[in-house]
């Protein structure tokens, strides 16, 4: 319903209705620039927040109000910077939580590989890469691609970006 002393403002707890406000300062930097893909959630009364930086995927945490970047933790390397042996691979991510369970698909960027990593909620900095490629990067096809995915009933949906690179007339 409408509320009366916010006119017009729509107050519901459904995300469908969530708005952001466009003043500079209702926000706050947690991470310095490069920090790309940033997925957060809130568990065991933290916010915490997986990001991609340099093909490396870093994990913080907040304690408290997460809109004053010192609440944050200091970013710690998850994967990739030679954590699990994926120095230099760990590009791009998508997270997706299932019960206690984090699912992290991401690049090998040198395979362009799919693959995934997981981990317990309730540990997010420990993380286990399946040996098992999720999708072949095909020679290269997928780069910088940006995926999301989704259950529904019994079946998992993955949706990816591929970028099939540069082409030129002849």
């Amino acid at each position: 319903p409408i509320s009366p002393d916010r006119t017009p403002q729509w107050l519901s707890s459904s995300m469908k209705h969530a708005t952001v406000s466009p003043d500079p300062s209702t926000r706050a930097i947690i991470y310095g620039n490069g920090a790309n893909e940033p997925s957060a959630w809130y568990a065991n009364g933290l916010w915490n927040c997986i990001f991609l930086n340099s093909i490396v995927q870093y994990y913080t945490s907040c304690a408290g109000d997460p809109m004053i970047p010192a609440n944050w933790s200091t970013p710690v390397v998850v994967i990739g910077g030679n954590n699990g042996g994926w120095a230099g691979r760990a590009m791009e991510n998508f997270l997706y939580i299932e019960g206690s369970t984090l699912y992290l698909f991401w690049i090998d960027g040198i395979t362009y590989d799919v693959r995934v990593s997981t981990a317990d909620i309730s540990a997010p900095t420990v993380w286990t890469t399946s040996p098992n490629i999720i999708i072949s990067g095909a020679a290269g096809t997928i780069r910088n691609a940006n995926m999301g995915v989704g259950k529904q009933g019994a079946l998992y949906y993955m949706l990816i970006e591929i970028d099939f690179g540069w082409h030129r007339a002849n």
